[in-house]
């Protein structure tokens, strides 16, 4: 195994220790959103530049060399999604735009003898910094889902993924200092579950070396299980169904705080629903509840500043065909995936604008839900955060 000196990453540039004062908002722009039909199709140039502190584009790929690509040419290069996306920044000088490498569709096949190697890990960092720099990027999110997972995924992937990290910000600094430039960011992708997190990602070592970590905290339910359900839940549901086969998978686990610990704050419970109920399908969104965290909270045991915690926040909800169409509370017995949504073509899976645009959607909700969210970080949430991210940006209310 290849090591490097373990050296403190240093300042560069004007760069503080925190990439952004005050709380981020992390926004996702997946660039096939593009070829979405009507209102879901989705350029650069429709994104709010003032909406978010960093934008990320995803995402770019791997070459069997081990270099940095785009992952759509025509529309990345040649239509100008690059250059459209980073040339936001001239709306808002302190927006920060990184490009995601990665994502569910590139793996563990070539992610893994990258890593593995000291070649092929000094060739993906060279190409990175080359092709960030060429395109105006302000950083790199690395997302690798998942390390030692799926085919191809090793053992000592967490290891080598965790040198990998060490020497990007070793190069990253570097680079700095020649370059004269403020240092790329470096982020990271990270996953909920425990087994994933054990046995892929060294949390002290990435913290280490790491901007800030982008928490996957959603689909912890797919619409393919037996029972409909939060796929974003923050704390296990009461009332569990014998239907209910994974309820134990959740952002939270449950336990109540009185007022006076919370500084003498009242702590109101809020609880939303957004149900779709139509033809016997049911799509959920999300339950708040004032809860402490389990996967916030894991990552903070295992050696993750808080500070550098972004909660991901799903912008879609995920959808059931129920067995029975009256029975339609969560835990109720499914066969499957929900219809297909009318933009995003996916079974199981509607974007918050399509939840929103069916007037059954809205058959139960609670409006409190964006005065209960606001509130989450400002008052009552025991493990602060500092923010939060979204999967995907143009899936919201457009």
């Amino acid at each position: 195994m290849e090591k490097i000196p373990d050296v403190e990453p240093q300042l560069m540039m004007g760069e503080s220790t925190n990439d952004h004062q005050g709380a981020r908002v992390v926004c996702y722009y997946t660039n096939w959103s593009v070829y979405r039909q009507g209102i879901a199709k989705y350029n650069p140039q429709n994104i709010n530049p003032y909406l978010c502190t960093h934008l990320i584009y995803a995402f770019g790929g791997l070459t069997k060399d081990f270099e940095l690509k785009p992952f759509d040419n025509y529309q990345d290069i040649e239509k100008g999604g690059y250059a459209k996306f980073v040339g936001l920044k001239t709306y808002n000088k302190d927006l920060k735009t990184l490009l995601a490498v990665g994502g569910w569709n590139e793996g563990s096949g070539r992610w893994s003898p990258l890593v593995a190697s000291k070649e092929g890990r000094k060739t993906f960092i060279r190409s990175a910094i080359r092709f960030l720099r060429t395109y105006n990027f302000d950083g790199l999110d690395l997302d690798w889902e998942y390390p030692a997972f799926r085919d191809g995924g090793q053992p000592e992937d967490k290891e080598n993924y965790a040198l990998l990290v060490q020497e990007f910000r070793t190069a990253f600094d570097r680079e700095a200092a020649k370059s004269k430039k403020d240092r790329l960011l470096l982020t990271m992708a990270v996953p909920a579950g425990r087994d994933y997190i054990d046995r892929g990602y060294d949390i002290p070592k990435l913290n280490k070396y790491l901007d800030f970590f982008n928490l996957l905290t959603y689909d912890y339910h797919s619409a393919f299980e037996p029972q409909a359900n939060h796929h974003a839940p923050l704390y296990i549901r009461r009332g569990l169904s014998d239907f209910d086969s994974k309820a134990e998978l959740n952002i939270t686990t449950l336990r109540r705080k009185r007022n006076s610990d919370w500084g003498g704050k009242e702590c109101v419970k809020n609880q939303a629903y957004l149900y779709y109920s139509k033809e016997g399908t049911l799509t959920n969104w999300s339950q708040l509840d004032w809860v402490d965290d389990f996967t916030i909270r894991y990552y903070i045991e295992e050696g993750a500043d808080r500070d550098k915690l972004v909660l991901g926040i799903p912008s879609y909800g995920r959808s059931y065909t129920l067995f029975n169409p009256e029975s339609h509370e969560m835990g109720s017995p499914a066969e499957g995936p929900g219809e297909i949504g009318k933009y995003t073509r996916e079974k199981g899976y509607m974007a918050f604008y399509e939840i929103l645009g069916d007037k059954y959607s809205l058959n139960i909700y609670d409006f409190n839900y964006a005065k209960a969210f606001a509130a989450i970080e400002i008052d009552c949430f025991d493990y602060k955060v500092l923010g939060g991210d979204y999967w995907e940006l143009q899936n919201l209310d457009h």
